[in-house]
């Protein structure tokens, strides 16, 4: 019994590592392209001074 209950939990930590390594994946693609979004947008409205350091702090975020 108590194996059979090991074995079960050892099955649910690993199906819940497998998802939690997926939707990591899915953050880092969602942070990829709001950065892109934002580096066209940069591009277009190229007057502010601002946005350069706004994109040096997106940057070392997206380094992480």
């Amino acid at each position: 019994m108590e194996d059979k209950t090991m074995e079960y939990m050892t099955q649910l930590w690993r199906a819940m590592a497998i998802v939690n390594s997926q939707s990591n994946c899915q953050e880092k693609k969602q942070r990829l392209n709001s950065y892109k979004k934002f580096q066209k947008f940069k591009r277009e409205n190229n007057r502010y001074p601002m946005f350069s350091e706004i994109v040096q702090v997106l940057k070392e975020e997206s380094k992480q």
